[in-house]
């Protein structure tokens, strides 16, 4: 399922799933280097930090569907699966958010 959602779109460089604390499961784009182990676990911690935070607000807004950070060099959309579990999705061009979101949502529906 991750090598599909990295293979939908050419801007996507990798896709995977965060699961109590951990990166359980992960698929990159061929050549697209990953980022160090000591740099993937905090980066794991923060989102799972942030997902925590933001998911706080349910019970007054409804659920979280998803949550976009955009830094210089790349994205990422965040889709809370369950508690304490989500899909990550890195991409590179920030256009056609909305079709991305809709993708990674409908695919997010594939996790248990």
């Amino acid at each position: 399922m991750l090598k599909s959602i990295v293979e939908s779109r050419p801007d996507i460089t990798s896709a995977g799933i965060i699961s109590r604390g951990k990166m359980a499961e992960i698929y990159g784009r061929p050549g697209v280097p990953m980022p160090p182990e000591s740099d993937m676990k905090r980066m794991i911690l923060q989102t799972e930090l942030l997902v925590g935070m933001i998911t706080t607000n349910e019970r007054v807004v409804g659920d979280t569907r998803f949550i976009i950070i955009s830094h210089a060099d790349l994205s990422v959309v965040i889709v809370p699966v369950m508690k304490g579990k989500s899909l990550v999705v890195v991409f590179t061009a920030f256009r056609d958010i909305e079709g991305l979101t809709e993708k990674v949502l409908e695919q997010s529906k594939r996790i248990a």
